[in-house]
């Protein structure tokens, strides 16, 4: 069987390491497998940066324990995979969170927050288009807009490719 190396944020000098205590989190913006995403609303910190702006992703309390070691790793994996990467179509890890409270080195990641996805954009795409063909505005600038639209999911789809 393979082993999945943790993540050890003592050793990541080039992330930003917050106790989770001192971040004041917000509503929860998603869920996954094993963890949930919470907007990080205000800070004990001095940090105006990471207000508005980011999240954190942490496991599920709910878990059951069977599931918490896969919930673990994932999140470990996840951690050690963003570190490494930059790019504009990939969110970026800013962080990670500990807790001193349960001696425990690393219990999740401080993410860029994502204000539209990709699934949102394609739901506005098919508003836009139903709404230009139901439109008398169609008749003049169809073709325009049209050749706009396919440029911008165009785009989309060519920095998707290249993530």
């Amino acid at each position: 069987t393979a082993t999945t190396e943790t993540f050890d944020a003592t050793t990541a000098e080039d992330i930003s390491s917050f106790n989770l205590s001192k971040l004041k989190l917000g509503k929860v913006v998603g869920y996954g497998s094993f963890c949930k995403v919470q907007e990080i609303v205000a800070t004990d910190l001095d940090l105006d940066c990471l207000r508005n702006n980011y999240v954190v992703k942490q496991l599920r309390s709910s878990l059951e324990y069977s599931d918490r070691s896969l919930g673990i790793s994932d999140l470990c994996n996840e951690a050690k995979c963003l570190r490494n990467l930059s790019h504009p179509n990939i969110i970026r890890m800013r962080g990670v969170a500990s807790e001193e409270e349960e001696n425990c080195s690393f219990c999740g990641i401080i993410l860029d927050r994502v204000e539209r996805t990709l699934e949102d954009e394609m739901e506005s795409w098919d508003v836009k288009i139903n709404f230009v063909k139901r439109s008398w505005w169609k008749c003049t600038n169809y073709k325009h807009f049209m050749k706009d639209l396919w440029a911008e999911r165009i785009n989309v789809a060519y920095g998707i490719s290249s993530a």
